[in-house]
């Protein structure tokens, strides 16, 4: 198998204001890009969207975001990932808007090209559903933020909580082929975080025949998957938790499991 002469991962330190973590063209990404905004409290940020939407998520703290003529006065009620279900903001294409931080505040921008006006739309605990998935320690909870409750273009978003030691991504899944309904193409990024901080999580990725590498995933890691399989699992005694968000022709999610794998899915 070749070797595979890209980086994925993105490590960097997160400093006051907005940090590009994972820039447009990234690792042969199309549509997506990452950002994450800290604030301290009675700061703010401003900024548009020009010829993106962006789902704006609350990692912990809480803030007050305008957008265009929509206000939101208070988005965010959890002090990390950790301690509950997300708020989030989608910001459609051409949007002026400003994040004024009620507390210390950190958000991620998740980004992602798009052509279509919109409207700017919040989203609290009661909109994000909640999957158990998996089973054995391949079991996780999924929670599903920009689903069919936000009408954006393209962007799809969502948080997956592995417990201690626990796969998810399982059985292997991967989304870069357009051959509907079997396989939808859609590029993904993964934004990490780890409870205790000092932990670490594991992701490979692999195509089956070109590549196949795998990654030491430590907190405020971001791993950009443009293609292949990418299964994560986190260290014992530790929980790992991912934003993630995708994006291509559609927001139909309709991934291909890995053949030598699928068994998984048919045992009881």
């Amino acid at each position: 198998m070749a070797e595979c002469s890209t980086s994925f991962l993105v490590r960097k330190p997160f400093g006051q204001g907005y940090t590009g973590v994972i820039e447009p063209g990234f690792a042969g990404l199309k549509q997506l890009s990452l950002g994450v905004l800290t604030l301290k409290e009675g700061t703010q940020y401003a900024s548009e969207t020009g010829d993106r939407e962006a789902g704006l998520v609350l990692l912990g703290g809480r803030c007050r975001v305008e957008a265009g003529d929509a206000a939101f006065p208070e988005v965010g009620d959890r002090s990390d990932v950790f301690s509950g279900k997300a708020h989030a903001v989608y910001l459609p294409p051409r949007t002026r808007f400003k994040v004024a931080a009620l507390t210390g505040m950190q958000a991620a921008l998740c980004w992602c090209t798009a052509e279509r006006p919109g409207t700017p739309a919040f989203v609290g605990p009661p909109a994000v559903r909640v999957k158990p998935v998996g089973r054995d320690n391949w079991s996780r909870t999924v929670y599903d933020i920009f689903h069919e409750n936000v009408n954006a273009q393209y962007l799809v978003l969502g948080e997956t909580m592995n417990p201690p030691g626990n796969w998810s991504s399982a059985p292997p899944h991967k989304h870069d082929v357009h051959d509907p309904p079997a396989e939808v193409a859609m590029e993904e990024i993964y934004l990490f975080k780890v409870k205790p901080p000092q932990g670490f999580g594991l992701q490979r990725m692999y195509d089956g025949a070109t590549f196949d590498v795998a990654y030491t995933l430590k907190d405020g890691d971001a791993v950009a998957i443009p293609r292949g399989y990418h299964p994560v699992v986190a260290a014992p005694g530790y929980r790992l938790y991912y934003l993630w968000f995708l994006a291509g022709r559609s927001r139909a999610l309709y991934p291909r499991t890995d053949p030598d794998h699928e068994w998984l899915l048919r045992e009881g």
